[in-house]
């Protein structure tokens, strides 16, 4: 068994499970504001996003220091290293082209779209294609270059480097909001703003443990509840950022402080493992997922398919299997041709 394996968490998998359906629910654009404020929407729904990416920082911390020679310190040369680093951004890089692609056939053979020109072409391409959440494509791809670097100052001098990158968290906030003049979806694609989410995985990679033993946790809850009431239910106006709440400043220890009390579940998961196979698969399968209900709403509303079906239940049940069960099918085949292709050029080596 790989060390990789080894030390695979199951309720890595299911809390990504859970957040794919989340993200899914948040691009239902159907749902009334009396009905989000019911389902106390920032609590459940908005999270999901912040929780991901914790989770990208937690998930490449573990996996890149179990393989580390030095597990004391970081090279960042062992991550860029040419076959590691390209086979690692090729199973996020080709899952999304085939996504952009499925757009440019349908556009062409259902919509009678018969000329592309290179710009527009270009910037479907570098602001993660078409339909709702293609700014997490280029987030993962910004993510996949800042990661080591990261993870190589927290391992050098962790409190430190945590001041440094908080510093810098509120001198680019600043920036964004009263100097520079960002367009919000240039802003939503730069995973700068993202920063304090990545260190708080690497921090609870680091030391989960210790964090998971002490008070932090509950802390976290305790202050992101504040933070967030105080900026969806009673008007407060946060002085940083371009956008606030749930997914950024003081909104993301609620996240992080969820994330702690669900990972100490894992023996829990351990045991009924069988039973949480499905969302299991569901989170093992959530990037394709993602992709997957891009090109579903992007088609859905292209047509109106929510304005025809009408009855916001049935709305939600619709996007949800038709989201699950494509991206679900898209992982599966993906699987199988990598394997398939992994296979292949063994046997050729062997020979």
């Amino acid at each position: 068994m790989s060390a990789e394996k080894k030390n695979h968490l199951i309720m890595v998998d299911v809390i990504k499970g859970i957040c794919i359906i989340m993200v899914i629910l948040t691009h239902v654009t159907t749902i009334p504001n009396d009905t989000r404020k019911l389902i106390l929407y920032p609590f459940t729904i908005l999270p999901a996003v912040p929780i991901f990416l914790m989770l990208s920082g937690f998930t490449f911390s573990m996996a890149e220091m179990s393989k580390a020679d030095n597990k004391s310190s970081y090279d960042i040369a062992q991550w860029f290293d040419k076959n590691r680093f390209f086979s690692r951004f090729k199973r996020f890089f080709i899952p999304y082209l085939i996504a952009d692609l499925s757009i440019l056939l349908f556009l062409i053979l259902l919509c009678n779209v018969r000329r592309f020109s290179f710009s527009t072409l270009w910037k479907i391409f570098i602001f993660g294609g078409r339909g709702p959440g293609g700014y997490y494509v280029i987030l993962l791809m910004e993510f996949l270059v800042l990661f080591p670097f990261l993870l190589y100052g927290i391992n050098k001098s962790p409190f430190l480097f945590s001041m440094f990158i908080v510093c810098f968290y509120i001198a680019y906030e600043t920036l964004c909001r009263y100097v520079w003049n960002l367009e919000e979806a240039v802003y939503n694609r730069l995973v700068f703003h993202y920063i304090l989410h990545i260190l708080l995985g690497l921090l609870l990679y680091k030391y989960k443990e210790k964090i998971t033993n002490s008070a932090i946790p509950l802390i976290s809850l305790v202050i992101g509840i504040i933070y967030i009431i105080n900026v969806y239910y009673w008007g407060y106006k946060p002085l940083l950022g371009m956008d606030a709440g749930s997914r950024k400043s003081f909104g993301i220890l609620f996240s992080f402080g969820l994330i702690c009390y669900l990972l100490q579940l894992e023996p829990w998961a351990k045991k009924y493992s069988v039973l949480l196979k499905p969302i299991s698969y569901i989170g093992k399968a959530s990037y394709h997922i993602l992709l997957a209900q891009m090109v579903f709403f992007y088609f859905a509303r292209y047509f109106h398919v929510e304005d025809m079906i009408g009855y916001l239940p049935v709305i939600i049940v619709f996007d949800l299997v038709m989201g699950l069960t494509s991206g679900c099918l898209f992982y599966a085949v993906d699987t199988e041709v990598r394997n398939w292709i992994a296979l292949s050029r063994k046997m050729s080596e062997k020979h």
